[in-house]
């Protein structure tokens, strides 16, 4: 899979490979296909389509004990958001997203990335007029993200800032926007003196000062623009004036969006002509052609300029041009509206014709497969209990061929072995014995199995043999196989940790006792355990 993006179709095969094998489970094998179907292939319909499917037929019922389901769900709903707007569905979006929020609100702990997600789709229901919902869903995402001391989640902080000004100020609830700004200004100054409270901080912010303070100032020239379009709102010209000076002394205030913010309050304080001259860089964005509420919102600015300056041929000409994109804008609306109308009746018609067809081909089939039904089943059920048969005879005859080609593999081995090592005579007196003491003392000293990539080979060079001694001697002397075996190690090792800290998070304890995620953690601690991590520390004994 990590080369998914450039060939979609081989990762499409491994993943089909990978589910057979058993190394991947069916639901996780569809969810992944359909990232590759959307973030590949550039089918976003087929994407959707294929997380439904999911959805309804609730395929995290059958996932294993160990996954999480619920963040199972999440996951699908957020993929599917993201394809719907990648295909400008709207309202699939606002639909996704609402059903991904009232999952999301279940989960106990989210990381940075997961909490900038939950923000996104709470902006997104803002944007649709369900402000309620989606400003809850916000300050859910901040309260997740006000615990997180990392560099990713101070980042994402900033940026749920700025959704969370942008929701209070299309509810005019104006105090609440500014306090939001404040506090933002308040980490961005904190984040200046003590850099290095902050936890994985990219290298080259540590290293190079110049890039954090273009960083802060970048996040202070937004925060200063909301505050004087906020002000300019509430008609105080101090605060507007003080502001609007703090945002200017700043280096990096040419950015299209604060532009943007501070022409109204440029001319409520009279500064015309600069105000005209940021309209003009903001127009360029534009074609001559443009028909967009954007465009028209910079000549009404414009004509609002012209009637204060009292220049009446100009706010003439921009009042014509203004009605006539308004008029192109309503007509294309309208366009809009009519051929999406248009598509959604033929599509209706399209139905109601393959219904009315199936139903006949229903009728005229139903008659024949009621008097074959009783035919085909005798039938299908003597052939089914023969093709049992069969099979079971097959599988015992290929277990067997397994075998003998287990014990011809392993014979191979060892004479390879005598051939190609170079072995010394203390190694080959070496009994199994004494080869799982070795293996023994190494694991509890050295604690190799801390990393994720120690295997068996590296293990047989610790002890000076080969990795087919080892892993008879570990089978003869403990009953199980390596792979066990070093699981056992390694969950005897994450109790120690969870005794002495309870509190770890499963990715951190899956880490440091060598597992390569948290599932692969929780799969082996509840086969050795019989229990959860969580479920463990929580039992009176281990308190």
């Amino acid at each position: 899979m990590a080369h998914f993006l450039t060939e979609p179709d081989r990762s499409l095969m491994l993943l089909d490979s990978a589910t057979i094998v058993g190394n991947l489970t069916p639901q996780r094998s569809e969810y992944l296909k359909a990232m590759v179907l959307y973030s590949a292939k550039d089918d976003a319909d087929s994407c959707i389509a294929m997380c439904q499917r999911m959805i309804d037929n609730e395929a995290w019922e059958q996932l294993p004990d160990t996954d999480d389901v619920l963040q199972f769900q999440i996951d699908l709903y957020r993929l599917m958001a993201n394809a719907a707007h990648a295909t400008g569905n709207v309202m699939g979006v606002a639909r996704y997203c609402g059903a991904g929020i009232r999952l999301a609100h279940g989960v106990e702990e989210m990381n940075s990335s997961e909490a900038d997600m939950l923000s996104r789709m709470g902006l997104v229901l803002c944007e649709m007029g369900q402000y309620e919902e989606g400003l809850d869903t916000l300050n859910r995402a901040k309260e997740m993200l006000q615990k997180d001391q990392s560099w990713s989640g101070l980042v994402a902080y900033f940026n749920l800032t700025k959704k969370l000004f942008y929701a209070y100020d299309l509810t005019n609830r104006h105090e609440e926007a500014k306090s939001e700004v404040f506090g933002a200004l308040k980490k961005l100054d904190n984040l200046r003196i003590n850099i290095n409270k902050v936890k994985h901080v990219p290298t080259g912010m540590l290293k190079d000062s110049t890039a954090l303070e273009e960083f802060i100032a970048f996040n202070e020239t937004s925060f200063h623009s909301y505050l004087v379009n906020i002000y300019t709102k509430q008609h105080q010209q101090d605060s507007v004036q003080y502001w609007l000076e703090r945002f200017e002394a700043n280096p990096q205030n040419d950015d299209a969006s604060t532009t943007w913010m501070i022409i109204e309050p440029l001319i409520e304080l009279g500064r015309y002509d600069e105000a005209q001259s940021r309209i003009t860089e903001l127009k360029k964005m534009f074609r001559n052609d443009t028909i967009c509420d954007s465009y028209v919102q910079l000549l009404r600015h414009e004509l609002r300029i012209s009637m204060l300056t009292a220049r009446t041929q100009e706010a003439d000409r921009l009042v014509q041009r203004i009605f006539c994109l308004n008029d192109s804008i309503e007509k294309h609306s309208m366009r809009t509206v009519v051929a999406h109308a248009t598509t959604q009746l033929q599509l209706q018609d399209e139905q109601q014709l393959h219904e009315q067809t199936e139903q006949k081909l229903l009728l005229s089939v139903i008659a024949l497969v009621s008097l074959l039904a009783l035919v085909i089943s005798i039938t299908a059920f003597y052939l089914i209990r023969r093709l049992r048969v069969h099979r079971k005879a097959l599988e015992v005859e290929l277990d067997k061929t397994h075998e003998e080609l287990d014990k011809a593999q392993e014979e191979l081995e060892i004479i390879k072995n005598a051939c190609t090592e170079e072995k010394s005579p203390d190694q080959r007196q070496k009994s199994l014995e004494d080869i799982y003491r070795c293996a023994q003392h190494i694991m509890e000293t050295q604690k190799p199995f801390m990393d994720p990539k120690f295997d068996i080979n590296a293990l047989a060079a610790l002890v000076q043999t080969n990795r087919l001694y080892l892993s008879n001697a570990i089978n003869s002397q403990s009953g199980v196989n390596y792979r066990t075996w070093l699981a056992q190690y390694r969950i005897e090792y994450a109790k120690t940790i969870l005794q002495q800290n309870p509190d770890i998070t499963n990715d951190q304890l899956a880490d440091a006792c060598g597992f390569d995620n948290r599932v692969s953690l929780y799969r082996h601690f509840k086969n050795i355990v019989g229990m959860t991590p969580n479920e463990w520390t929580k039992t009176p004994i281990n308190n």
